[in-house]
């Protein structure tokens, strides 16, 4: 299947993207080297699979709970970049200016 300079600018327009001229042959070329991989699971033989909407897990992997050694609040605060009372001093992450 032959992805057209037309469909990248579609999809491109649907992906709020704005492409400049130089990018659209890489593009197409990209798309048509993913499309041709996707043809090739289509030869996969899937009889045998049943077919699922999405993927479940009916039980998480969780480890046991267990006391672990603790660190000394002082030794851990010592590490520290910056302090702030007893505690960590990070830079903020919204700007409110």
């Amino acid at each position: 299947m032959a992805i057209s300079r037309q469909d990248v600018l579609h999809v491109a327009k649907l992906a709020k993207l704005r492409l400049e001229d130089a990018e659209i042959e890489p593009i197409m070329a990209d798309l048509g080297k993913i499309l041709q991989y996707v043809e090739l699971l289509n030869e996969l033989d899937t009889s045998g699979v049943p077919a699922m909407s999405h993927v479940t897990v009916t039980q998480s992997p969780l480890r046991d709970d267990g006391v672990l050694p603790v660190v000394a609040k002082d030794e851990v605060l010592a590490e520290a970049p910056r302090r702030s009372g007893d505690g960590f001093a990070v830079p903020a992450f919204v700007d409110e200016g």
